[in-house]
């Protein structure tokens, strides 16, 4: 088994990885996040385009780089925030809801994802 870590927002560190591992690969466990406050009200977008890059850049660029690529697994860790929403956290929310919909745009490519 080969554990492997990068920033999975920076595509170029990503795709290193991925060609190091390519043939042995059989799944991809995609656990990032980061927190923070980010008020609908606030017009700062920093912490908000921060916390969005955590989880969906990261997610956009493991389906784009894998491809087609034939995995057991293709596990996005989301939270019930997409749904639901939680209190100051709408960054957080909205990333959790762009997972969500991730995962149902690759299964519905024939993909495997959850």
């Amino acid at each position: 088994m080969t554990i492997a870590a990068c920033d999975v927002a920076d595509r170029t560190a990503l795709a290193a990885v991925l060609d190091e591992i390519r043939d042995d690969l059989t799944a991809v466990v995609h656990a990032a996040g980061t927190g923070g406050a980010t008020p609908l009200a606030d017009p700062d977008l920093g912490p908000f385009a921060d916390i969005l890059a955590a989880k969906v850049t990261g997610a956009e660029n493991l389906d784009a780089l894998l491809g087609d690529t034939e995995l057991d697994a293709f596990v996005l860790f989301s939270s019930i925030a997409g749904v639901w929403g939680s209190g100051g956290q709408s960054a957080y929310g909205a990333a959790n809801a762009h997972l969500d919909a991730l995962a149902h745009r690759r299964r519905a490519a024939g993909r495997t994802a959850t």
